[in-house]
């Protein structure tokens, strides 16, 4: 996010003075990464994880960017329809927290199958080197790591708001980007 701009590729720009609408802001690298290289954007970051929203809550807060900017914090998720709904915490994933569990338990399960050794081999050969011996197990081995972040969730109640209210109740005329990150329920946001 810092080094990468991951965020800002494929014709995606950010300017001094831009309205940011981050759906899914997390701990909040994204508005840090903006924060520290622009001026004046006004920013308004949703997070619906209580733990996770302090840490962005604290990293904003303790920004030395922070007087160049407006940021509103809004702890809620943006969904297809306004209410409230369950979400899946993990506290050693915080990252990974979901409106969609079975899809999260899914999707990694097939990460596993879509890694190959030769991927690995040109990412990082001595990494690689390193693999070799327990490449034979590493579906065995992933397994089980996996069930150690996502077994156990904390489910938490949140409420979900739609993308149309959310621009109307701050009062956004016009986004210059809108930014969504929100582990697999990005169609849903689209259709608030």
């Amino acid at each position: 996010i810092f080094e990468q701009h991951c965020y800002e590729h494929h014709g995606v720009t950010v300017k001094n003075g831009d309205v940011i609408l981050d759906v899914g802001a997390n701990i909040g690298m994204f508005a840090l990464s903006v924060m520290e290289r622009f001026r004046g954007v006004k920013m308004v970051c949703v997070e619906p994880v209580p733990n996770t929203r302090a840490c962005l809550v604290r990293n904003v807060t303790e920004s030395p960017w922070r007087n160049y900017h407006e940021i509103t914090i809004l702890a809620s998720a943006i969904g297809s329809t306004n209410g409230e709904a369950t979400i899946s915490y993990f506290p050693r994933a915080p990252g990974n927290s979901t409106l969609h569990l079975g899809d999260k338990r899914r999707e990694w399960g097939t990460i596993v199958d879509e890694i190959t050794f030769s991927q690995i081999w040109k990412w990082n050969k001595p990494l690689a080197l390193l693999l070799l011996p327990v490449y034979p197990w590493r579906r065995r081995l992933f397994t089980r790591f996996v069930g150690l972040v996502l077994d156990n969730p904390v489910t938490l109640q949140c409420e979900v708001r739609t993308l149309s209210d959310t621009i109307r109740q701050q009062g956004l005329e016009h986004i210059d980007l809108l930014k969504i990150d929100v582990e697999g329920a990005e169609l849903e946001v689209l259709q608030g």
